[in-house]
Protein backbone atom coordinates (compact mmCIF):
# COMPACT_ATOMS: atom_id res chain seq x y z
CA UNK A 1 0.00 0.00 0.00
CA UNK A 2 2.83 2.41 0.94
CA UNK A 3 4.56 1.52 -2.32
CA UNK A 4 1.41 2.37 -4.29
CA UNK A 5 1.04 5.72 -2.48
CA UNK A 6 4.70 6.58 -3.12
CA UNK A 7 4.28 5.85 -6.85
CA UNK A 8 1.17 8.00 -7.03
CA UNK A 9 2.94 10.98 -5.35
CA UNK A 10 5.91 10.62 -7.70
CA UNK A 11 3.56 10.67 -10.69
CA UNK A 12 1.95 13.92 -9.48
CA UNK A 13 5.38 15.55 -9.06
CA UNK A 14 6.45 14.49 -12.57
CA UNK A 15 3.24 15.91 -14.08
CA UNK A 16 3.81 19.25 -12.33
CA UNK A 17 7.43 19.40 -13.49
CA UNK A 18 6.38 18.71 -17.08
CA UNK A 19 3.71 21.43 -16.94
CA UNK A 20 6.23 23.99 -15.63
CA UNK A 21 8.70 23.08 -18.36
CA UNK A 22 6.07 23.56 -21.08
CA UNK A 23 5.04 26.94 -19.67
CA UNK A 24 8.67 28.11 -19.51
CA UNK A 25 9.29 26.91 -23.09
CA UNK A 26 6.23 28.77 -24.32
CA UNK A 27 7.25 31.98 -22.53
CA UNK A 28 10.77 31.72 -23.97
CA UNK A 29 9.40 31.38 -27.50
CA UNK A 30 7.08 34.33 -26.95
CA UNK A 31 9.98 36.46 -25.72
CA UNK A 32 12.13 35.44 -28.69
CA UNK A 33 9.33 36.19 -31.15
CA UNK A 34 8.71 39.57 -29.53
CA UNK A 35 12.41 40.38 -29.62
CA UNK A 36 12.64 39.45 -33.32
CA UNK A 37 9.58 41.54 -34.16
CA UNK A 38 11.03 44.47 -32.21
CA UNK A 39 14.37 44.24 -34.06
CA UNK A 40 12.58 44.12 -37.42
CA UNK A 41 10.46 47.09 -36.41
CA UNK A 42 13.55 49.09 -35.39
CA UNK A 43 15.29 48.26 -38.69
CA UNK A 44 12.31 49.36 -40.75
CA UNK A 45 11.85 52.52 -38.72
CA UNK A 46 15.51 53.51 -39.10
CA UNK A 47 15.31 53.19 -42.89
CA UNK A 48 12.10 55.21 -43.05
CA UNK A 49 13.52 58.65 -43.69
CA UNK A 50 14.57 61.14 -46.36
CA UNK A 51 17.85 60.37 -48.15
CA UNK A 52 20.10 61.92 -50.78
CA UNK A 53 21.95 59.79 -53.33
CA UNK A 54 25.69 60.32 -52.77
CA UNK A 55 27.21 57.84 -55.23
CA UNK A 56 26.31 54.79 -57.32
CA UNK A 57 27.84 52.56 -60.01
CA UNK A 58 27.55 54.01 -63.52
CA UNK A 59 29.45 52.81 -66.62
CA UNK A 60 31.91 50.74 -64.64
CA UNK A 61 32.75 53.22 -61.88
CA UNK A 62 31.16 54.75 -58.81
CA UNK A 63 30.18 58.36 -59.49
CA UNK A 64 28.57 61.23 -57.61
CA UNK A 65 25.42 62.19 -59.55
CA UNK A 66 25.28 65.60 -61.22
CA UNK A 67 22.10 66.35 -59.25
CA UNK A 68 21.10 65.60 -55.66
CA UNK A 69 18.40 62.95 -56.16
CA UNK A 70 15.97 62.94 -53.23
CA UNK A 71 14.79 59.54 -51.99
CA UNK A 72 11.98 58.95 -49.51
CA UNK A 73 11.84 55.52 -47.84
CA UNK A 74 8.54 54.48 -46.31
CA UNK A 75 7.52 51.19 -44.68
CA UNK A 76 7.34 49.16 -47.89
CA UNK A 77 8.16 51.56 -50.73
CA UNK A 78 10.83 53.92 -51.98
CA UNK A 79 10.05 57.20 -53.78
CA UNK A 80 12.72 58.74 -56.03
CA UNK A 81 12.74 62.28 -57.42
CA UNK A 82 14.78 62.56 -60.63
CA UNK A 83 15.38 65.72 -62.69
CA UNK A 84 11.87 65.64 -64.18
CA UNK A 85 10.05 62.47 -63.21
CA UNK A 86 9.19 60.80 -59.95
CA UNK A 87 9.47 57.04 -59.46
CA UNK A 88 8.27 54.56 -56.89
CA UNK A 89 9.24 50.97 -56.16
CA UNK A 90 8.02 48.51 -53.54
CA UNK A 91 10.27 46.31 -51.41
CA UNK A 92 10.39 43.82 -48.58
CA UNK A 93 12.98 43.82 -45.84
CA UNK A 94 14.75 41.50 -43.42
CA UNK A 95 17.77 42.04 -41.17
CA UNK A 96 20.36 41.82 -43.96
CA UNK A 97 18.62 42.13 -47.31
CA UNK A 98 16.21 44.37 -49.14
CA UNK A 99 14.07 42.69 -51.82
CA UNK A 100 12.96 45.13 -54.50
CA UNK A 101 10.00 44.50 -56.78
CA UNK A 102 10.75 43.71 -60.43
CA UNK A 103 10.80 47.33 -61.62
CA UNK A 104 9.98 50.88 -60.58
CA UNK A 105 6.95 52.81 -61.80
CA UNK A 106 7.72 56.33 -63.03
CA UNK A 107 5.86 59.29 -64.45
CA UNK A 108 6.55 59.73 -68.15
CA UNK A 109 7.42 63.37 -68.80
CA UNK A 110 10.52 64.08 -70.92
CA UNK A 111 13.40 63.81 -70.08
CA UNK A 112 15.60 62.61 -67.22
CA UNK A 113 19.37 62.19 -67.46
CA UNK A 114 20.97 58.86 -68.29
CA UNK A 115 22.46 58.89 -64.78
CA UNK A 116 19.04 59.10 -63.16
CA UNK A 117 17.55 56.39 -65.34
CA UNK A 118 20.55 54.12 -64.68
CA UNK A 119 20.17 54.56 -60.92
CA UNK A 120 16.50 53.60 -60.96
CA UNK A 121 17.24 50.56 -63.15
CA UNK A 122 19.73 49.29 -60.52
CA UNK A 123 16.97 48.80 -57.96
CA UNK A 124 15.96 45.21 -58.72
CA UNK A 125 15.92 41.93 -56.84
CA UNK A 126 17.78 41.02 -53.65
CA UNK A 127 20.47 43.36 -52.29
CA UNK A 128 22.40 43.47 -49.04
CA UNK A 129 22.13 46.71 -47.08
CA UNK A 130 23.92 48.30 -44.14
CA UNK A 131 22.94 51.28 -42.03
CA UNK A 132 25.79 53.31 -40.49
CA UNK A 133 24.66 56.33 -38.47
CA UNK A 134 23.56 58.78 -41.22
CA UNK A 135 24.62 56.59 -44.15
CA UNK A 136 22.73 53.80 -45.92
CA UNK A 137 24.71 51.47 -48.19
CA UNK A 138 22.85 49.17 -50.60
CA UNK A 139 25.06 46.70 -52.44
CA UNK A 140 23.96 46.08 -56.03
CA UNK A 141 25.54 43.58 -58.42
CA UNK A 142 27.38 46.50 -60.08
CA UNK A 143 28.67 48.04 -56.85
CA UNK A 144 27.61 50.00 -53.75
CA UNK A 145 24.81 52.58 -53.76
CA UNK A 146 25.49 55.12 -51.02
CA UNK A 147 22.75 57.32 -49.56
CA UNK A 148 23.13 59.97 -46.87
CA UNK A 149 20.42 61.13 -44.50
CA UNK A 150 18.95 64.30 -46.00
CA UNK A 151 18.76 65.97 -42.59
CA UNK A 152 22.48 65.66 -41.87
CA UNK A 153 24.37 66.48 -45.07
CA UNK A 154 25.51 69.57 -46.93
CA UNK A 155 25.36 68.13 -50.45
CA UNK A 156 22.18 69.37 -52.13
CA UNK A 157 21.26 71.77 -49.29
CA UNK A 158 20.60 75.53 -49.17
CA UNK A 159 21.12 77.88 -46.21
CA UNK A 160 20.48 81.47 -45.16
CA UNK A 161 23.08 83.32 -43.08
CA UNK A 162 21.55 84.35 -39.74
CA UNK A 163 24.28 85.68 -37.45
CA UNK A 164 27.99 85.64 -36.71
CA UNK A 165 30.10 85.90 -33.56
CA UNK A 166 33.67 87.14 -33.25
CA UNK A 167 35.41 84.68 -30.94
CA UNK A 168 37.33 87.38 -29.10
CA UNK A 169 34.27 89.55 -28.47
CA UNK A 170 31.70 86.79 -27.92
CA UNK A 171 29.05 89.20 -29.21
CA UNK A 172 26.46 87.93 -31.68
CA UNK A 173 25.73 90.09 -34.75
CA UNK A 174 22.84 89.64 -37.17
CA UNK A 175 23.54 89.92 -40.88
CA UNK A 176 22.20 93.24 -42.21
CA UNK A 177 21.33 91.78 -45.63
CA UNK A 178 20.15 88.38 -46.92
CA UNK A 179 22.94 85.98 -47.92
CA UNK A 180 22.30 82.44 -49.22
CA UNK A 181 24.75 79.52 -49.29
CA UNK A 182 24.10 76.53 -51.54
CA UNK A 183 25.96 73.23 -52.04
CA UNK A 184 25.64 71.27 -55.30
CA UNK A 185 27.82 68.34 -56.30
CA UNK A 186 31.39 69.67 -55.88
CA UNK A 187 30.59 73.40 -55.93
CA UNK A 188 29.44 75.90 -53.31
CA UNK A 189 27.44 78.98 -54.31
CA UNK A 190 27.17 82.12 -52.19
CA UNK A 191 24.54 84.71 -53.10
CA UNK A 192 25.24 88.02 -51.37
CA UNK A 193 22.87 90.99 -51.45
CA UNK A 194 24.44 92.13 -54.76
CA UNK A 195 27.18 89.79 -55.98
CA UNK A 196 27.30 86.05 -56.59
CA UNK A 197 30.25 83.85 -55.63
CA UNK A 198 31.17 80.25 -56.30
CA UNK A 199 33.98 77.82 -55.62
CA UNK A 200 34.75 74.15 -55.28
CA UNK A 201 34.27 72.41 -51.94
CA UNK A 202 35.45 69.23 -50.26
CA UNK A 203 33.98 67.45 -47.26
CA UNK A 204 35.59 65.35 -44.56
CA UNK A 205 32.37 64.21 -42.85
CA UNK A 206 34.10 62.04 -40.24
CA UNK A 207 36.08 65.00 -38.90
CA UNK A 208 33.39 67.63 -39.67
CA UNK A 209 35.75 69.57 -41.93
CA UNK A 210 34.69 71.64 -44.94
CA UNK A 211 37.06 73.27 -47.42
CA UNK A 212 35.68 75.87 -49.81
CA UNK A 213 37.54 77.74 -52.48
CA UNK A 214 39.16 79.53 -53.85
CA UNK A 215 35.84 81.37 -54.21
CA UNK A 216 35.41 83.85 -57.06
CA UNK A 217 32.76 86.58 -57.01
CA UNK A 218 31.21 88.98 -59.49
CA UNK A 219 32.29 92.62 -59.02
CA UNK A 220 29.19 94.78 -58.93
CA UNK A 221 28.95 97.58 -56.36
CA UNK A 222 28.30 97.15 -53.51
CA UNK A 223 27.67 94.38 -50.97
CA UNK A 224 27.16 95.01 -47.26
CA UNK A 225 30.37 94.89 -45.17
CA UNK A 226 29.25 91.76 -43.32
CA UNK A 227 28.39 90.07 -46.64
CA UNK A 228 31.88 90.82 -47.96
CA UNK A 229 33.37 89.47 -44.72
CA UNK A 230 31.26 86.32 -45.08
CA UNK A 231 32.64 85.63 -48.58
CA UNK A 232 36.19 86.09 -47.30
CA UNK A 233 35.60 83.88 -44.23
CA UNK A 234 34.29 80.97 -46.29
CA UNK A 235 37.52 80.64 -48.27
CA UNK A 236 39.67 77.78 -47.01
CA UNK A 237 39.20 74.99 -44.45
CA UNK A 238 36.56 75.42 -41.73
CA UNK A 239 34.77 73.24 -39.19
CA UNK A 240 31.05 72.67 -39.64
CA UNK A 241 28.18 71.18 -37.66
CA UNK A 242 24.57 70.47 -38.60
CA UNK A 243 21.90 70.35 -35.90
CA UNK A 244 18.40 70.00 -37.28
CA UNK A 245 17.68 73.09 -39.37
CA UNK A 246 20.87 74.89 -38.33
CA UNK A 247 24.36 74.89 -39.86
CA UNK A 248 27.28 76.28 -37.86
CA UNK A 249 30.57 77.11 -39.59
CA UNK A 250 33.58 77.88 -37.44
CA UNK A 251 36.64 79.68 -38.81
CA UNK A 252 39.72 80.78 -36.87
CA UNK A 253 38.03 84.00 -35.79
CA UNK A 254 34.29 83.60 -36.46
CA UNK A 255 31.32 81.37 -35.65
CA UNK A 256 28.75 81.75 -38.44
CA UNK A 257 25.21 80.38 -38.08
CA UNK A 258 22.91 79.54 -41.00
CA UNK A 259 19.30 78.33 -41.07
CA UNK A 260 18.11 75.79 -43.61
CA UNK A 261 16.42 77.34 -46.64
CA UNK A 262 13.49 75.45 -48.11
CA UNK A 263 13.64 75.09 -51.88
CA UNK A 264 10.77 76.30 -54.03
CA UNK A 265 9.79 72.69 -54.82
CA UNK A 266 9.61 71.84 -51.10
Amino acid sequence: MKHLLYSFCLLIVLIQLYACHQKHHKNTNTTTDSSTALKDSITKASLQDSWILQSFPFKGQNIRPSQAYAIQVDQASMGIKLEINQCGIGFKLDKKYIYFNESATCTEACCDSKEGQAFVNLLKGKMAYKLNANELIITSSAGPIILSNANNILYGSQWTAVNYTHKKEQIKHKFTKTNHLKFEKDKAYLQLDVNSCQGSFKLDERNSLLEIGPMGCSRKCCDSPDGTSLAQALNGPVNYKIEGQQLSIETKSLLIVFSKKETEEE
